[in-house]
């Protein structure tokens, strides 16, 4: 979307996707929790399209822990990851880290 296009009345304003300079920004919102108590990565992970998945990658890449419980204490991200590329991008991450679980 062109400059002129973000700007017209009427249109839908999307941030900055994350780049080295901003990703900063991204990784000080990255737990935000949802009124459910699910953070930006659990969602993500629900999703059961490649673009959840592309999210998820860039969360990971931001700094977002794979390990971030739901409110409750109950749920990791690797539990609720709907697709395979999740659980393993997710597993990568955990091995990265020194975890050793199965995916």
């Amino acid at each position: 979307m062109c400059v002129a296009h973000r700007l017209c009345p009427g249109t839908v304003q999307y941030p900055a996707p994350p780049t080295k300079t901003n990703r900063s920004s991204l990784a000080t919102r990255r737990s935000d929790r949802h009124a459910d108590g699910f953070t930006p990565l659990h969602r993500a992970c629900w999703g059961g399209e490649e673009r959840h998945t592309e999210t998820v990658r860039v969360l990971l890449e931001s700094g977002v822990s794979p390990y971030e419980k739901s409110a409750d204490g109950q749920k990791r991200p690797l539990e609720m990851a709907r697709r395979r590329e999740t659980r393993e991008l997710l597993q990568e991450k955990m091995d990265e880290m020194g975890a050793k679980e199965e995916v």
